[in-house]
C-alpha cells in the first residue's frame, strides 16, 4: 500500500511539472508575440527607435527564459528563436523595413511552433 501511495505522489509530482513546463511555454509565447506585434507597428508608423526598443527588451526576456525554455522545447528551436530575435535590432534601425517585417514573421512563425508543440494533442504524443 505504500507503495502505491508514492507512485501516485511521483505521478502527481511528474504531471506537476508538465503542467508547470507548460505554463512558462505558453506565457513566454504569449509575451514574445505581444512585444514582436508592438515592434512592427511601431515600425510601420515609422517609429524605428521605439521598434528597436521593443525588439531589444523581446530579446532580453528571452535571454532570461532561455535557459529554463530548454527543459521543455527542443534546443534547436530555442536556439534559432534566439537567433532570429537578436537579428531584429539592428534590422529595426536601418531603412530596410522589408527585411524587418520579414523577420518579424520569422520569429512569429518559429515562437508560435514553440506553442504548437507544448499543447498536448493527439498530433505532438504520436
Amino acid at each position: 500500500m505504500k507503495r502505491f501511495i508514492i507512485s501516485l505522489l511521483l505521478l502527481g509530482l511528474v504531471l506537476l511539472g508538465c503542467q508547470l513546463g507548460v505554463n512558462y511555454t505558453l506565457d513566454t509565447y504569449t509575451a514574445l508575440e505581444k512585444t514582436l506585434s508592438q515592434a512592427s507597428d511601431a515600425l510601420k508608423i515609422g517609429d524605428a527607435d521605439a521598434a528597436r526598443h521593443y525588439c531589444t527588451a523581446a530579446e532580453k526576456f528571452y535571454v532570461s527564459r532561455e535557459k529554463l525554455l530548454t527543459a521543455f522545447v527542443v534546443r534547436d528551436t530555442v536556439n534559432d528563436i534566439g537567433e532570429i530575435l537578436s537579428s531584429l535590432p539592428p534590422l529595426a534601425e536601418r531603412d530596410t523595413k522589408e527585411d524587418f517585417f520579414s523577420h518579424v514573421r520569422q520569429a512569429e512563425t518559429t515562437i508560435s511552433h514553440l506553442k504548437n508543440y507544448q499543447i498536448p494533442s493527439l498530433y505532438n504524443l504520436f
